[in-house]
């Protein structure tokens, strides 16, 4: 139920995102083509923004608000200044540059841009107002009233909602990760493109503008499934740190053997796997079909998890995927998409701990709204 409730919130969000996105495509940038019709209204050939700027108006826009809801204000205005996905935007990635360390245990205090990033971030509505906004949750709810039954204070609450945007913000990343693949290879829109017509076209009543697509017809898209795992091979950075429980003997088919305590804390570099060329042949290149029909294996055994982007225990991990799938579905639907020339990016290596790698420079991207799209509907 949560998860579908999930969904059917994050879809409406991401629609009003892309049609926000066009209005304002249309009547307030410069680097666009617009051209008046007949009927008065405004034509958009193609606008140019940065990456990171389109995705934060567009599914970050979207993870904010399926989480916390908006503004029950008639106005629709926020009555916490700083409480809106723009500024969440811009503080929570100062934040997030130090995250890793205050995560190790570090104190705040030692990176100062990162309290002065958390001191917007906490400029939240109060807990009982929270519980109050249009759209807020279920998870953000039964958190809120857990905390008010152990009586934990407003901070507290604040911070555990910081620590749930920080999945949203994973989301977003991998998000980044999959526009920019697909305005970089042309061929794998291409793909992607066919797979949905094929599925739209399945399901398509004559007369109708919209299509209804449930969680598991989502699941059915492969080369989608596909094409979102080898996004987060290519890009995670995750280090899962677990304790050792009892004493641990583990023997090579080598012959070597190694020894881990009970007590010890093993940290797994989640790179270690996606790049292990015993596993995935020439890891270092993105093949969007890599994942379609195929079990992979390590000496000579099957790896049954060999995606381990937002660590084994994540608890959001299956609503975090689907968000990405049904976001990248609705954007290809959408919107046409280009690279200008002499842009590229690529993974920040040296931010290894983070759960997905940022690049390590924003790029622009040319898009412009597809005309006779039929519109994407989530369906329980």
């Amino acid at each position: 139920m949560y998860l579908s409730t999930t969904m059917e919130n994050f879809a409406k969000h991401v629609q009003n995102s892309f049609t926000d996105l066009t209005k304002t495509s249309a009547m307030t940038t410069s680097d666009c083509n617009a051209n008046i019709n007949t009927d008065g209204n405004i034509s958009v050939d193609w606008r140019r923004e940065t990456l990171l700027t389109l995705m934060s108006k567009t599914v970050l826009t979207s993870l904010f608000y399926t989480l916390f809801g908006r503004s029950v204000d008639p106005s629709g205005e926020e009555k916490t200044k700083n409480f809106c996905p723009k500024v969440f935007h811009d503080n929570f990635d100062i934040f997030n540059k130090y995250f890793t360390y205050l995560w190790i245990g570090l104190p705040l205090k030692l990176f100062p841009k990162a309290a002065e990033a958390m001191t917007v971030l906490l400029q939240q509505p109060t807990s009982h107002n929270m519980l109050q906004r249009n759209g807020v949750s279920e998870q953000v709810k039964v958190s809120i009233n857990h905390f008010h039954q152990h009586g934990q204070s407003e901070q507290d609450i604040a911070l555990y909602n910081l620590l749930v945007f920080h999945v949203s913000y994973n989301t977003f990343r991998v998000t980044f990760w999959c526009v920019y693949k697909l305005v970089e290879d042309p061929s794998i829109v291409k793909d992607l493109e066919r797979e949905l017509h094929e599925a739209i076209e399945l399901k398509r009543v004559d007369g109708e503008e919209s299509v209804a697509f449930t969680l598991a017809e989502i699941d059915e898209l492969p080369l989608l499934d596909s094409f979102l795992k080898e996004t987060m091979r290519m890009y995670s950075g995750a280090l899962m740190v677990r304790l050792v429980t009892k004493d641990t003997e583990f023997e090579m088919p080598t012959g070597h053997k190694y020894t881990v305590r009970k007590g010890d804390r093993v940290a797994m570099c989640a790179a270690g796997l996606h790049m292990d060329p015993e596993i995935f042949e020439d890891p270092e290149v993105f093949k969007h079909k890599r994942f379609v029909n195929t079990t992979f294996y390590k000496y000579g055994k099957e790896v049954k998890k060999p995606i381990l982007s937002f660590g084994s225990a994540c608890l959001g991990q299956r609503s975090a995927l689907m968000q990405v799938k049904w976001f990248v579905m609705n954007l290809i639907n959408s919107f046409s998409f280009q690279l200008p020339e002499g842009q590229k990016t690529e993974r920040d290596t040296e931010k290894y701990g983070n759960e997905i790698l940022p690049p390590v420079n924003d790029v622009q991207v040319d898009f412009r709204p597809k005309e006779g799209a039929p519109v994407l509907v989530y369906s329980e």
